[in-house]
Parts: structure tokens; C-alpha cells; sequence
């Protein structure tokens, strides 16, 4: 590139645009520069960051509390009389333990003593002094049950009653000999009212009511 020399030193005449077109291309050089430094940095490595190898983070045993005033032997005294306490607190709670037992024995000793005397007392009244046998009663079998003899003796008529269209009436002494099969005439009636022990009939509606309970209590 050809750099005009009065350009740069400012001389020969027409300073002024002389001077600008100076400025111009000392800015354009100067820009070039620049670049051309960027592009052999960048090729080269220079000016980009080393990446840092992969590291796992290792705990700093600098940062472990230390303590420095407490040696073996003092922690040794100190675990003995822990235990040392252990022990006193163990066995006090056990003499107490023992001693409820005891007393819970002693309490049970003087129950179970009263019970067996109670029990020794009573065996003893029994053997000595047993009891009476009671008789035993044997009660006698009742008498056997006879039927009392039927007073009534109904005369059979030999037929068959045909049952009324409205059907027997329960409170007729006529309906109901009839049902049975039996004479149920006046004559008849009187017979019967007279093995009843029904005196004077004359076939009332009462002698009737007395004389049909009787049959049907048969």
C-alpha cells in the first residue's frame, strides 16, 4: 500500500483535506490491525481460557475439629465414671425392686398362713365331728288313675244323619245326637237326662244346655 510521505508529515499545501484524508486512513489501518491480531489469537489459543480438568472435591482434613486439650486417658476417666454412675443407679433401682418382692412374700406368707389355718380348722370339725346323715324318704308311687264310669249310654239310631244345608247347631242337643249317630227322640232326651241326674225333664232349653255339656264332656 503506497502511504503518500507528505500526507503523513503534514506537509505541501491544501492542509486542510490533506489532513482529513489522513485521519481516514490511519483509522482504516488501524482497523486492519486490529483484526489481523484477533485472527492469529484466535488460531493460536491465545486469550480463550485453559479448561480446568475435572476434579473431584477431596474433603480438607485440615477442617475436621480437633481437640486438643482431651487425650485417651482423660476420655477413659471420663467413660469409667459414667459407668461407675450406671452401676450405683442399676443397683439401687434393684435393692428396690427387691425389697417390694419381699414385702410383696411377707404379705402373701401371712394370708396364705390364715387361709391354711382357716382351712386345717375346718377340715379338722369335719373329721371329728361329722355331720348326721339325713334319712332319705322315698315317697310312695301315686295310685294308678281309673276312668270314671260313663253314667250316659246313648241309644245308636243304626243310620246316618245327612248335615243339614247350614250345617250342625252346636248348641242343639237334637243336632248334635244326630252328628253322633245317636236317637235323639223325647223318649231318648228323658233317658239320658235321667242317667245325667237331671230330674223332672220336660226338655226346657236349661235341661237341654245341661244334658248336651254332659255329652260332650264324654
Amino acid at each position: 500500500m503506497a502511504i503518500d510521505f507528505e500526507t503523513i508529515t503534514g506537509g505541501g499545501g491544501g492542509g486542510g483535506t490533506r489532513r482529513g484524508g489522513f485521519d481516514r486512513k490511519k483509522l482504516l489501518i488501524g482497523g486492519v490491525f486490529v483484526i489481523l491480531l484477533i485472527l492469529v489469537f484466535k488460531r493460536q489459543g491465545v486469550g480463550t481460557p485453559a479448561a480446568e480438568p475435572d476434579m473431584e472435591l477431596v474433603p480438607n482434613t485440615m477442617d475436621m475439629p480437633t481437640y486438643p486439650n482431651i487425650d485417651q486417658q482423660t476420655l477413659d476417666n471420663q467413660f469409667s465414671n459414667y459407668m461407675a454412675i450406671q452401676d450405683q443407679q442399676t443397683t439401687s433401682k434393684f435393692m428396690q425392686v427387691t425389697d417390694s418382692l419381699n414385702q410383696i412374700t411377707q404379705h402373701m406368707d401371712v394370708n396364705n398362713k390364715g387361709l391354711l389355718d382357716a382351712i386345717n380348722a375346718g377340715l379338722t370339725k369335719q373329721i371329728t365331728q361329722p355331720a348326721p346323715a339325713k334319712p332319705v324318704t322315698i315317697a310312695p308311687p301315686p295310685p294308678p288313675k281309673t276312668a270314671a264310669p260313663n253314667p250316659l249310654h246313648p241309644v245308636s239310631a243304626g243310620i246316618h244323619y245327612a248335615t243339614p244345608r247350614g250345617g250342625w247347631n252346636p248348641n242343639s242337643i237334637v243336632d248334635y245326637l244326630k252328628s253322633k249317630g245317636y236317637k235323639n227322640s223325647y223318649n231318648d232326651r228323658a233317658t239320658l237326662a235321667k242317667q245325667a241326674g237331671i230330674s223332672g225333664y220336660k226338655g226346657t232349653a236349661t235341661q237341654n244346655r245341661t244334658l248336651l255339656g254332659k255329652l260332650k264332656a264324654l
